[in-house]
Order: structure tokens, then sequence, then C-alpha cells
């Protein structure tokens, strides 16, 4: 499967709401959000089939619903749209980044070298990471 990861409008992703919602992963559009999506290549249509936003503030990101649809897992998606994230957050001046991770996307933020925090609201199913640039 050959896809591309692409910066986009929220209105392309936000049909994500209502599946990431049921697992916890929480897509809305907020102020200065700057939305990334992975599309299928060989298609004639563009279709996403995963998604991510980064709210940046100064000097700091926030990373917001990361997603990927389950048919798509597995297959690196998730870590390329962190990845383009990540990049475009550096060639932006951020120095600090956080994010609330499910225990599903917990696991790729700790190997980029991101640190635990605690938990978001103290729900134990929700970790807030962070990480220094």
């Amino acid at each position: 499967m050959d896809y591309a990861i692409r910066q986009t409008e929220f209105r392309k992703i936000e049909h994500f709401a209502t599946s990431a919602g049921r697992e916890r992963v929480i897509i809305f559009n907020p102020a200065g959000a700057v939305w990334f999506a992975a599309f299928i290549t060989n298609q004639s249509d563009a279709i996403p089939i995963g998604c991510g936003c980064c709210v940046i503030e100064g000097q700091k990101a926030l990373f917001r619903g990361i997603y990927v649809e389950k048919p798509y897992r597995r297959k690196g998606v998730f870590r390329a749209l962190f990845a383009e994230q990540l990049k475009y957050c550096k060639a932006h001046g951020v120095k600090e980044m956080t994010a609330n991770c499910t225990p599903l996307s917990l696991p790729e933020f700790l190997a980029k070298g991101f640190t635990k925090e605690g938990y978001y609201k103290n729900n134990k199913n929700i970790t807030v990471v962070r990480c220094e640039i």
C-alpha cells in the first residue's frame, strides 16, 4: 500500500471524529491547528486513512488527534504522520512538545525521546508526555 503524508484541512479528516472517539482519541479543530493526513496514493480520489495535528504557541507545540484507521495500522502510517509533525515543529522553531497519549500511541512517543509527565486529569488511560528539542 502506498500512501503520502500531506498538510491538509480539518474538513478533510473530521469524519474520523466518531471512530477515533471510540478509542479515546479526540478529533476536533483547536485554534491554530496544523493538520496532516495520510492519503492512499494509488486511488483516483485522495482518501485519508489517518490524521494528526499540532498546535504551536511560541516555542511550544501540542500534538493532538493522531489517529490511523484500523485496517491501516501496523503499516508505518502513525510513524510517518508523527515524523512529519516533528519535522514541521522543528522547522517552525518549536523547543518543547507535549502530547496526551493513549496506550496505543504511548510507545511511539517514548521511542522518540518523550518522557512521561503524569496522567491527563487523573485518567490512567491518557498519559501526558513531554520532550525538549
